[in-house]
């Protein structure tokens, strides 16, 4: 019981954490909004929220039947909540933070859903070669 508490503080952690980023972001004039996706691709899709809506009920119930490890799905929900408030409150996503040598800006959000994606990928993927090998 204890470990899901710990789960749900650190995702309500997360949300507020990138929320109050883009809230000062937005006071110091960095803001952006993407009405794509993830690091600004795709400009003009998915701006729709019954589509976005759409696509967090499968992701959920899609992370609900993986073998994801509970803080992976923590940072991949969080993002995807806290990029989801933005699109229903704005209609799409604050960006703030610049990609060097690209002229993309995106948020923590995005980094929370990057870095469970490419952990959960590599730590798989490493686990099934070894199998395949025996």
């Amino acid at each position: 019981m204890k470990k899901n508490i710990f789960y749900i503080i650190f995702f309500l952690f997360l949300i507020i954490f990138d929320q109050l980023t883009k809230y000062y972001s937005e006071l110091l004039n960095l803001i952006t909004i993407n009405d794509g996706v993830s690091f600004g691709l795709f400009k003009g899709f998915g701006g729709e929220i019954y589509v976005q809506l759409i696509l967090l009920m499968v992701l959920f119930f899609v992370l609900q039947k993986t073998v994801m490890p509970t803080i992976l799905k923590v940072f991949f929900l969080s993002g995807v909540i806290s990029n989801t408030i933005d699109r229903i409150l704005l209609g799409g996503v604050k960006d703030w933070l610049p990609i060097p040598f690209f002229d993309l800006k995106n948020n923590f959000a995005d980094w929370y859903i990057f870095f469970a994606i490419t952990i959960y990928v590599l730590k798989y993927g490493y686990e099934y070669r070894n199998n395949l090998r025996g």
